[in-house]
């Protein structure tokens, strides 16, 4: 059975996204009470040490809503509004909880509100679970837009473009794999034939797989999973 933190709708992560200042509110709520609930099930128990912990944001979450991953051994713990600092801080309580992390970080770090930190927690990510004979599994990030999240200035730099700072941070993941450490290119289903943005039909927002696009993203994770006979 997958467990994972509490979620809403789509509609309200989209909601709270828009606005840094409500994220930053959910963002403390539910990693305590996720928290709580996760270890109030018994994490462990639950996952199965035979399984993944799914490490993200809101982008994680929508993917916890695709019926192609219902019945895999995952443990959820998709937080909206996270970077990857929060991400490498939850792991530290959830490393015994499944045989592999699988983490899909970055999007809020580029975010112009919040310090770009994810070069050094998805590397830390790696070492934590590397450490304790973890395998990893990292997801490259979906595209930057286009729409009404993603074009709405608050969200963008002041100069340059997000959408590129998304294509060079994944370019940089690329390079972490290793032994041990897989990367799965979420990008390549999602974007358009520019290079850059979503393809329209994947995303209703700009910012986050719509269902067509979680499902482009579950096939790709399922056929890893299958490939390697993982469990």
């Amino acid at each position: 059975m997958a467990v994972g933190y509490p979620t809403a709708t789509n509609d309200k992560f989209i909601r709270e996204e828009s606005s840094l200042s409500n994220i930053h509110k959910w963002r403390r709520r539910a990693i305590f009470v996720g928290t709580w609930v996760l270890w109030t099930l018994g994490v462990a128990t639950c996952a199965s040490a035979q399984g993944f912990v799914f490490l993200g944001d809101s982008i994680t979450q929508f993917l916890q809503n695709s019926p192609q991953l219902a019945g895999y051994p995952i443990l959820w713990a998709g937080v909206t509004g996270d970077t990857t600092q929060g991400m490498y801080d939850r792991y530290q309580t959830l490393v015994q909880a499944a045989n592999c992390v699988h983490v899909i970080g970055g999007t809020n770090d580029m975010a112009p509100q919040l310090g770009n930190g994810v070069k050094n927690y998805i590397p830390a990510i790696i070492s934590t679970a590397l450490a304790h004979g973890k395998c990893v599994y990292l997801g490259t990030v979906p595209p930057w837009g286009r729409g009404w999240i993603s074009d709405n200035p608050v969200h963008n730099p002041a100069s340059g473009s997000r959408a590129s700072m998304v294509v060079n941070y994944n370019q940089w993941l690329k390079t972490l794999a290793q032994p041990g450490v897989t990367v799965i290119d979420y990008f390549s289903v999602l974007v358009g034939s520019d290079g850059l943005h979503y393809k329209a039909e994947l995303t209703d927002d700009g910012v986050h797989p719509n269902a067509a696009g979680c499902a482009a993203m579950a096939a790709l994770f399922v056929r890893e999973y299958r490939r390697q006979s993982l469990f």
